[in-house]
């Protein structure tokens, strides 16, 4: 992820980064998770970045031959007014 981050978007994460902390999970099967994520922008020093929106991650997790692995994935910001 780091690397696609850093050919794709070169330079959008130079003065910050982001926390994720994970809200709820929910196994729709032994094999398959759905997880639901909080992503907060932060300066590299781990203070809040100012006037940044959250995320909302979702991820669809299946595991494959014991590792679990990201099969589907879709990120909402969370807009402030």
């Amino acid at each position: 992820m780091s690397a696609f981050t850093h050919k794709v978007l070169p330079g959008a994460m130079r003065d910050s980064t982001a926390v994720y902390d994970i809200e709820r999970v929910l196994f729709v099967r032994p094999d398959v998770a759905v997880v639901n994520v909080r992503q907060r922008p932060i300066r590299l020093d781990g203070d809040p970045l100012p006037d940044a929106h959250e995320g909302r991650p979702l991820y669809v997790l299946a595991k494959d031959d014991g590792t679990w692995r990201i099969a589907a994935a879709q990120n909402t910001q969370v807009m402030r007014s």
